[in-house]
């Protein structure tokens, strides 16, 4: 029977939210959720270890914060998957002031500095009740390349802005 299902995973004080597909009993699952919870790891590892081959990560989300943007820090702030993704969602909000423009530019290891093309449909404006954005003229990212966030006009004394990419592995 083919299963899909969500599991966490606890190790060194982290969470590690994977999505497996394929066929596996979920009462092993049960259990090594049940171990992880008690604190017996060394169980929880062997069984997430045995389903390794299953697990696929789909969803990998980025987030940055920013205290005081200005406009034209392009490129301060960047994040790479170590997957091939598309671009499924960006969300922001910033506090204090009125509003943040953003942009989101690939990038390349070599030049950094370099990518003028935005990935979303059009800018995307802050505000305090936040924007969300699926539109994208790009929405392939290569592993491994960088993403860069670029900050356009900043309206008032916004004192932070908050980014959330989410990037689904291709």
């Amino acid at each position: 029977m083919i299963t899909r299902f969500l599991f966490t995973v606890l190790l060194a004080c982290s969470v590690i939210n994977l999505y497996a597909q394929g066929t596996a009993p979920g009462d092993e699952l049960v259990r090594g959720q049940a171990d992880i919870v008690n604190g017996d790891v060394s169980t929880s590892a062997a069984i997430v270890a045995s389903k390794l081959d299953n697990v696929t990560v789909r969803d990998r989300k980025a987030s940055w914060n920013l205290a005081d943007p200005l406009a034209g820090d392009d490129g301060d702030f960047q994040v790479e998957f170590p997957a091939a993704c598309t671009l499924q969602e960006v969300a922001c909000n910033c506090q204090g002031g009125t509003s943040v423009v953003i942009s989101l530019y690939e990038r390349a290891r070599a030049t950094p500095e370099t990518g003028t093309t935005n990935m979303m449909t059009s800018t995307l404006t802050c505000d305090t009740d936040g924007a969300v954005t699926t539109s994208f003229t790009d929405s392939a990212l290569a592993a491994d390349v960088p993403l860069a966030l670029g900050v356009g006009t900043v309206t008032g004394g916004v004192t932070l802005l908050r980014v959330y990419v989410k990037c689904r592995t291709n």
